[in-house]
């Protein structure tokens, strides 16, 4: 119980003052003495107790005793005690009990009920040894009631003291509650301004008129500072008018909650909480209560944007697309000018998607692998590339936490890349960092790593050109944001790639070009690709599913299958192996299987993937490639042959022209020998030229070099030249026997054809001259004639030895040759049927043959191009030794880079009278041309500077009229053509005959 004392409770001068004013009414003594014997008031003591009794030490023991029994008995006083002292005099107390404490006692007395005795207080005075004359004073002045008097007396005393105790009770009361009250009031306030809310008392107008400390620390502002302020000055999300209508909502609805912004000292800002009430019972103030939920809502906000990538990253569609909106949700989020998302790719962590960037920026930072000035990545000393720039550091865990810009978790920041470099060494900057971002004016950069457990695949990136966008809480909460994302990245990216590979393998599966099945450990299918029906004849894979597999194995391979699984080692996938199989409709065919075990999580063995792969081709190829090797085996045995017997063709006509060349000079003047002689050097030296040309032929065929040049093509004039060579040849050949003939089976006499003239000149010739070398008797025949479509089609044929049917597709072939009786080889190079075959498919046609051994053979052979008749008489059959010529004190340049040639040129010359003027240089003969005014050139192709044809189209330009005859050792087909179009009057071919030369010159001199 709390301790009172009476003396707090009762106004003491106000009661003295009354109990003098009562004494002056009725005189009698009284006192207020509190409980611990304290004289509070007193009034009327008598001169006997003050002055005597009390002053002598024994006397007052006799006082004592009196007040010792007033106090024991007080308590039960009704409504007072009364106690006479041994001195005689009555004392009274009453008790002052206020509420149910007993705080004091009223005290009254120091009076006689009778008369006093003299003689016993002189007997006092002498005892005690008091002045009797003064102490018999002391007694008269001592009142004398009557009992009655004394009875109405205390209870009036006790009815005063009863109103006395009440009134102090009530002061009791109100002390009790003003101090409840002030206590409360100091514990409410204890608690508001301790409180972790903010608080305030405003009044109508929103004029702070109380706030506790803890909005003070929220906005940075002193107790002093706020109040006074209005809410309109802390107010950082509604505008002036849109807070007085909110203030009078509020005063209408007595109360409300809602969320806003305030802003801090420093101008910074954050969200609060306000649950505010309005009183208006004569106050007219709002109760405000105030929370910072700034970091609750930072936590809501980053719960809803984890919860947004997460919905974003598994939202359907393309994965950059998504990852695009990712980004672009967290550059709205965070505010940042640029976001960018860096992912693994191989050994490198390229931009996967930006927001923000430019371009520019994006192409030089893309990639972070280090590269050396040969374009080469550059590797650590454990083989690692080397990941350049911050971005690098924090991939690869090179970070220091105790630097103020790297935090536990791995992250780096900065709100100032230009006081952070400013406080860095140059090494230090330039230690595997390129500073890019602050070379492009970004001030903040916050770069968070992708990790999930201990691998890092990627990192989070924000930059922004102004400064102070970042907090370490802000860090924080990307980094556990950054945290989910990854994990959720990782998931989704493992799911990817398994989805991925499941599709690829499906669609490998399904596309593969070899049949597929999974088989179990029963030998049962449960699984077949499309090409594995397909393989086996089925209308759809559904069709195979649960047939023993075995069934698609032949009869004649089901042993052979058997026996390898049977002996297969244990837990040893089955090699390649060749079956017969047999299809749906029962036909068989051999495919090549292996067979790879399947397993469970345990190892043990729960079926088989069988791949089967149709080689009945293959086998086939095998066989032909037995034929083929066999072919080239051939093919090599001919060309061996055919070396030999070049080598035989070449030496034969060799030996003879070397051997009567040497003759030539002993047999000077025998003239019978020297025309023998000169005449067979002429054969030899044609049939040399003869091999020579047939090589360079094919080599011209096999190039695709040959042109075709294709003129209006006198089947009749060709005709006639051909009779007159073969004539020739017959002589020369010795077979002047055999009926040789060319005709024209045709509707017209006379028939034309666009066609090359040249090489259709030479395929009658190679297939007229095969024709006599195979025959010995009997004729030889060619022509042409038109079939059933009006296809003009050329044949020859003989009635010589034949051709076998086993050697029909082989002699078209390079050195092919048929073989006489007694296995002797025609002569010849084995060249002439693939020229023909390759110049027939250059005009644009096909040959073919009919053949009969011993009864002879007929090809035949097609040119692109049809017939068209004319009515026109032959031309006469000119000999070229016939044209007359007169070429005496005629000049003559001739243009030649081999001395020999030119000396032979000179003394075919010399006889006749002809001024010769020579050079072998190109260039020399175009300014001798125009210096010395020749009348023909004699002009080679082959020449040091340059060739034949552009010197003489220069000399062409010069002189159009001047006679040039091209003559070369370059003797292919289409030369002659060449020679026209650079500008030549004609064209003759090494070697050169004296005749040919001089009939040549002759015809246009």
């Amino acid at each position: 119980m709390m301790e009172r004392k009476l003396e707090d409770l009762i106004d003491i001068p106000l009661l003295q003052e009354l109990q003098e004013k009562l004494n002056r009414i009725n005189p009698f003594p009284s006192a207020v003495i509190d409980i611990e014997g304290k004289i509070l008031t007193a009034v009327a003591w008598q001169d006997i107790c003050t002055k005597f009794h009390r002053k002598h030490p024994e006397c007052e023991k006799e006082c004592i005793k009196s007040d010792q029994f007033i106090f024991q008995h007080v308590k039960d006083a009704s409504p007072a005690v009364t106690y006479q002292c041994p001195h005689g005099l009555i004392d009274c107390a009453i008790p002052i009990i206020i509420g149910d404490e007993h705080l004091g006692n009223f005290f009254t007395g120091q009076f006689f009920l009778e008369k006093p005795d003299p003689a016993f207080f002189r007997k006092q005075a002498k005892r005690f040894g008091f002045n009797e004359e003064a102490y018999l004073e002391a007694v008269e002045k001592v009142p004398v009631w009557s009992r009655e008097k004394l009875d109405y007396f205390l209870e009036f005393v006790g009815s005063f003291i009863n109103v006395i105790s009440e009134l102090n009770l009530r002061t009791i009361r109100e002390i009790d509650i003003r101090k409840a009250l002030r206590i409360s009031e100091e514990r409410h306030r204890t608690i508001i301004k301790t409180a972790l809310d903010g608080f305030w008392i405003t009044d109508r107008e929103g004029k702070i008129l109380e706030v506790n400390e803890t909005y003070c620390r929220l906005s940075g502002f002193t107790e002093e500072e706020l109040v006074g302020m209005k809410v309109t000055d802390l107010e950082d999300f509604e505008s002036k008018e849109i807070t007085a209508v909110h203030i009078d909502k509020i005063i209408e609805k007595g109360e409300d909650r809602f969320v806003t912004r305030h802003k801090r000292k420093n101008g910074s800002s954050f969200d609060v909480e306000v649950s505010v009430k309005y009183q208006d019972a004569g106050a007219d103030i709002f109760v405000v209560f105030l929370r910072d939920v700034t970091e609750q809502k930072l936590q809501d906000e980053e719960r809803e944007e984890t919860s947004r990538l997460i919905t974003l990253l598994n939202t359907p569609g393309d994965i950059r697309e998504r990852i695009s909106k990712i980004t672009g949700s967290l550059q709205k989020w965070i505010g940042c000018e640029a976001v960018g998302i860096r992912l693994q790719e191989g050994n490198d962590f390229p931009y996967y998607e930006t927001r923000g960037f430019l371009q520019s920026f994006v192409v030089k930072e893309k990639y972070l692998c280090a590269h050396n000035k040969t374009g080469e990545v550059i590797k650590d000393a454990s083989g690692n590339p080397v990941l350049e720039c911050m971005c690098g550091n924090i991939i690869c865990s090179r970070f220091n936490p105790s630097l103020p810009f790297f935090t536990e978790h791995g992250s780096f920041w900065t709100n100032s890349t230009t006081k952070l470099l400013a406080s860095t060494s140059e090494k230090d900057r330039q230690a595997r960092t390129r500073n890019r971002c602050h070379g492009e004016g970004y001030e903040s950069v916050a770069l968070i790593p992708l990790r999930n457990g201990n691998q890092t695949f990627g990192l989070l990136q924000f930059n922004d050109k102004r400064p102070d966008r970042f907090s370490l809480m802000l860090i924080q909460k990307l980094e556990r944001v950054a945290d989910t994302l990854a994990i959720a990245l990782s998931q989704h990216f493992a799911e990817e790639t398994l989805r991925e590979s499941e599709r690829r393998f499906r669609q490998l599966f399904d596309a593969s070009p070899d049949g597929i099945v999974f088989i179990d450990s029963a030998g049962i299918i449960k699984q077949a690709n499309l090409a594995q029906s397909r393989l086996y004849g089925f209308n759809s894979p559904a069709e195979m599913l649960g047939m023993p597999a075995i069934n698609l194995v032949a009869p004649s391979s089901r042993e052979k299958a058997s026996k390898i699984m049977k002996n297969r080692p244990a837990g040893e996938d089955v090699p390649p192996v060749d079956y017969e199989l047999i299809r749906a409709n029962t036909t068989t065919f051999y495919g090549e299987t292996v067979a790879t075990l399947l397993r469970d999580d345990k190892g043990a063995v729960t079926g088989y993937i069988c791949v089967t792969r149709d080689i009945t081709d293959r086998r086939q190829a095998a066989l032909d490639l037995i034929k083929a090797k066999e072919k080239a085996e051939e093919s090599d045995r001919l060309k061996t042959a055919f070396i030999q017997n070049m080598s035989h063709e070449i030496r034969t006509p060799m030996n003879a022209i070397m051997g009567f060349s040497d003759l030539l000079a002993g047999s000077f003047d025998n003239r019978v020998k020297l025309e023998k002689f000169s005449r067979i050097i002429n054969q030899r030296s044609a049939d040399l030229l003869d091999i020579i040309n047939d090589i360079l032929d094919v080599a011209k065929i096999e190039s695709g070099q040959l042109p075709v040049n294709i003129e209006k093509c006198n089947i009749n004039q060709l005709f006639s030249e051909l009779n007159s060579f073969f004539n020739e040849l017959q002589k020369r050949i010795g077979k002047e026997h055999l009926n040789m003939s060319l005709h024209i089976l045709c509707d017209q006499p006379v028939i034309e054809i666009d066609t090359d003239p040249v090489k259709l000149r030479q395929v009658f010739i190679n297939l007229i001259s095969n024709a006599l070398k195979f025959t010995e008797n009997g004729w030889v025949e060619g022509g042409c004639k038109t079939d059933v479509n009006g296809q003009l089609v050329f044949y020859v044929a003989d009635s010589g030895i034949g051709i076998p049917p086993d050697k029909k597709d082989v002699i078209f072939d390079r050195f092919s040759q048929l073989k006489q009786q007694k296995n002797n080889t025609i002569g010849g190079t084995g060249l002439g049927l693939s020229i023909v075959r390759g110049l027939v498919k250059l005009l644009g046609g096909d040959i073919w043959l009919e053949s009969e051994v011993d009864k002879g053979t007929t090809f035949y052979f097609t040119v692109s191009g049809q017939p068209e008749m004319i009515r026109e008489e032959m031309p006469p059959n000119v000999s070229e030794n016939t044209v007359p010529y007169n070429i005496k004190n005629k000049r003559v340049l001739i243009v030649e880079d081999d001395l020999y040639n030119a000396e032979y040129l000179k003394e075919v010359l010399s006889d006749l009278n002809i001024q010769i003027i020579y050079t072998r240089f190109g260039k020399e003969a175009i300014r001798m041309a125009e210096v010395n005014k020749p009348d023909v050139i004699l002009m080679d192709i082959h020449l040091p500077d340059i060739n034949g044809f552009e010197a003489t189209k220069v000399i062409k330009q010069k002189n159009p009229g001047l006679i040039v005859i091209a003559q070369t050792a370059f003797a292919t087909l289409d030369d002659r053509q060449k020679a026209k179009i650079a500008g030549c009057s004609d064209y003759i071919s090494k070697p050169l005959k004296r005749e040919t030369i001089l009939n040549m010159i002759g015809r246009f001199c």
